[in-house]
């Protein structure tokens, strides 16, 4: 008698439907973090016409202090700073900067701190809805429907090229998402250079 092969995800129906929830969780989140990764530019330097002499920026300027900045900080300790005021389950890193954690069984959020991408390198996507804003000290941008219908983006400006993406994501409206982006950025602001 042979033994059967397991399979992936388990066979019965329970642990199908149990494997399909977690995935359709995370799957949102990892495409959010993921495009927003790949939609900007990591490229150091000043855009000029061909033969037209460039001046790099002193090293003391607000923009590259503001950048290294937030390359100290670190983002799931952001998240973990604020959980008196935004209660979350324990953030799991993503990346060098990313950091993700579940609010409750419809909310997620993510931060990702940006220190050599300033607020005007930000990409919108094709049905993103951005309007300005300021959160504490810092220029911002709200940005509704910035990858789905269902999350929102705020994101800090920290000088001239740097800057923190907070990411709401929700399975129940997109106010919620944006409420939620709103009260974490404005929470974590204070600690932004």
């Amino acid at each position: 008698m042979e033994k059967s092969k397991p399979t992936f995800p388990p066979a019965s129906s329970i642990s199908r439907l149990v494997y399909t929830v977690k995935l359709s969780r995370a799957l949102p989140v990892l495409l959010c973090i993921a495009a927003l990764s790949a939609c900007t530019s990591t490229e150091r330097g000043t855009a000029s016409p061909a033969g037209t002499p460039t001046q790099a920026s002193p090293t003391g300027s607000p923009s590259a202090s503001s950048g290294q900045g937030l390359n100290a900080l670190d983002a799931c300790e952001l998240l973990k700073g604020i959980s008196s005021t935004v209660p979350t389950q324990t953030p799991k890193e993503l990346g060098q900067h990313e950091c993700e954690a579940v609010v409750n069984r419809d909310h997620t959020i993510a931060v990702n701190i940006r220190p050599e991408l300033g607020l005007a390198d930000y990409n919108l996507g094709s049905q993103a809805e951005p309007s300005d804003t300021t959160i504490g000290s810092h220029e911002g941008k709200l940005v509704k429907k910035s990858l789905t219908d269902l999350d929102c983006t705020v994101v800090i400006g920290v000088g001239e090229k740097a800057r923190v993406d907070v990411v709401g994501i929700s399975d129940a409206s997109l106010d919620e998402a944006c409420s939620l982006a709103t009260e974490v950025a404005t929470a974590i602001e204070p600690e932004l250079p």
